[in-house]
């Protein structure tokens, strides 16, 4: 479980003099050199730093040299997602990612022409956004850029049996992720009950009858609407010159005509209040009951970024790892469950709530359940975290920010999701900083905000046998 999942961080560095022997110097030499040594710790190495440039055209250029491997990470974000897509058309932004590998007449076959070069390709699509990325040794980045250049101004459905093959494997995933797993079904009815008048409501894949409603005029339609350069993103991480990057984007996208600027509509709360949604769903795919809670959580937007990274931290303290608190009590002391996880989107342009799912022992009801845990969540919101439990957590998040600094695949996926959500360069660059900022009374008081109401929904999946 990753709490959070919207940032990126790494160790800065920090030169501590070496005042060994310094017992012999002067008065004014020790102070000369507390001084360098307080002048260093703030003088960090800075998290990306990443270059930017904004083309004519709209486009903007992130980058960021990274020459530890000769590898190179490339990436084009879009500004559109499922929440900007037709009300009759739902999932056609997902329609189009997939249908994009088939790239242009130039580039016919982008997954082969990437394997090709030694790299791999892939993409995704949220509510918010889509993205591409390509991962490939850092020669082959000429080529990724013209690449991605021709398929954002020249894409083109020219196959039909290619589009017909590729709607088909949309609707299989559709059956993969949403119909066939036990919970999926009701995590969708419950998702549109949370925001009913709000896109987050809705599938990211679409419902089936959008699906087979899907043309490729309409696809084709979505694309020129939105993938303009004016409405995009271009970040390149890696083995590169940054002077360079900007050049060779310039002569591969800066010929590329801007598209009429797109104004996304959004209503203002994504999560309905004041109602409790229960859903109850029997099934025989499940040998014993699997139970959901949502809580609505604060937002970047509303309530700034230090807040959610201080829910970050106390989410990771509760229930992540074996040694969580949760963990220890409702798995080891108590006996009542197999395992808790928690995720809470911090990637997300409007709010979403934290989501705690539970696996619960077969035989235990849930009532039990959900007694004892009100129980310990209600001592959390009195008391808060034991310190030490506030700062394993706090190492945690911080620990998992670097790891994802050192891996050019993810660093560019989660750099991407910054921008997308709205967050600029400096706030990512600022990551540490505000992870290291954040105290145990900051931490306490938005668990007990988000905990000390009921929650605003839960989801149980129960064996038929046993639903009571």
């Amino acid at each position: 479980m990753k709490t959070l999942s919207v940032v990126l961080c790494c160790m800065s560095a920090v030169v501590f003099c070496n005042l060994e022997g310094a017992e012999k110097l002067s008065k004014g030499t020790k102070l000369m050199l507390e001084r360098n040594k307080k002048d260093a710790a703030k003088k960090k190495k800075p998290l990306l730093n990443a270059q930017t440039k904004v083309l004519k055209n709209g486009l903007h250029v992130v980058v960021v040299e990274d020459h530890q491997v000769p590898r190179v990470s490339v990436g084009v974000l879009y500004h559109v997602g499922s929440c900007d897509d037709p009300e009759n058309l739902l999932g056609i932004s997902h329609m189009l990612e997939h249908m994009f590998f088939h790239g242009s007449k130039k580039y016919p076959n982008v997954s082969e022409t990437i394997s090709t070069l030694g790299g791999s390709t892939n993409a995704f699509t949220s509510e918010d956004c889509t993205m591409y990325i390509e991962d490939c040794p850092s020669d082959a980045v000429d080529v990724v850029l013209l690449l991605e250049a021709d398929r954002m101004a020249n894409f083109f459905l020219h196959d039909d049996v290619v589009f017909q093959k590729e709607r088909k494997a949309v609707f299989e995933e559709r059956l993969m992720r949403v119909e066939n797993p036990p919970l999926g079904i009701a995590n969708e009815y419950i998702t549109n009950a949370l925001s009913p008048q709000h896109p987050y409501g809705r599938e990211i894949i679409g419902m089936r009858h959008h699906i087979l409603a899907y043309s490729r005029e309409a696809v084709m339609e979505h694309y020129r609407k939105w993938y303009g350069p004016n409405n995009a993103t271009l970040v390149v991480i890696g083995d590169v010159n940054a002077a360079e990057i900007f050049k060779k984007a310039e002569n591969a996208f800066g010929g590329i005509k801007a598209r009429p600027a797109v104004r996304r509509e959004r209503v203002q709360n994504a999560i309905t209040e004041g109602i409790q949604h229960t859903v109850q769903y029997c099934t025989d795919k499940v040998e014993s009951e699997k139970v959901s809670l949502f809580y609505q959580a604060p937002h970047h937007k509303a309530d700034g970024l230090d807040t959610c990274y201080a829910l970050c931290i106390g989410l990771d303290a509760l229930f992540e790892g074996v040694v969580c608190k949760f963990c220890r009590h409702f798995v080891d002391k108590k006996g009542l469950v197999f395992g808790m996880d928690c995720s809470y989107d911090v990637e997300s342009w409007d709010p979403k709530p934290v989501v705690i799912q539970v696996s619960l022992v077969p035989g235990v009801q849930y009532k039990k359940f959900s007694q004892e845990f009100e129980k310990e969540i209600q001592k959390v919101v009195a008391h808060g975290l034991d310190p030490r439990e506030f700062d394993r957590a706090k190492k945690s998040c911080i620990t998992d920010m670097v790891h994802l600094a050192t891996d050019g695949h993810q660093k560019i996926r989660m750099m991407l999701a910054c921008l997308a959500l709205g967050l600029s360069i400096d706030d990512i660059e600022k990551t540490h900083d505000r992870l290291e900022a954040v105290t145990l009374e900051q931490t306490n008081a938005v668990l007990k905000r988000v905990f000390a109401k009921e929650p605003v929904a839960i989801v149980r999946l129960c064996p038929e046998a046993t639903a009571k």
